[in-house]
């Protein structure tokens, strides 16, 4: 009974934590549902009309001994510091031009992060 003054605080956790994710699966279907499909399997239309092969998101953790890596797929979905060709472009680099415009260098770049970090939780949620 002592402890009930935290349970405001962690009905209040969970809600942001499920903003959080509403944002990154609204992020997921504006940004990469075309390429990696509707359900992250890698298969989206564009990504069949161009001739791409689109990563399937849902196999990330199994390929990763259960694991998710968060981190990997964070830095590839900015991909600012990629090196070399690859087909996925670079959000960092299309979410910071907007947002740097829109609010400046520091909300900007803040907001360009929790763009990918919402979208890297969202991946999270689709492993099988």
């Amino acid at each position: 009974m002592k402890f009930l003054w935290f349970a405001p605080f962690l009905v209040s956790l969970a809600a942001a934590e499920a903003q959080e994710l509403e944002y990154g699966e609204a992020e997921f279907f504006l940004s990469c549902a075309e390429c990696h499909g509707s359900y992250g399997r890698g298969d989206g239309t564009l990504a069949q009309r161009l001739g791409i092969e689109a990563s399937d998101l849902t196999a990330l953790q199994a390929q990763n001994d259960g694991e998710f890596p968060y981190w990997r797929v964070y830095s590839f979905i900015d991909g600012r510091h990629s090196r070399g060709d690859r087909p996925m472009p670079n959000f960092g680099t299309i979410f910071g031009e907007r947002d740097l415009e829109q609010y400046g260098e520091e909300v900007g770049e803040a907001l360009t992060e929790r763009r990918i970090h919402a979208l890297t939780e969202y991946i999270r949620t689709l492993q099988q």
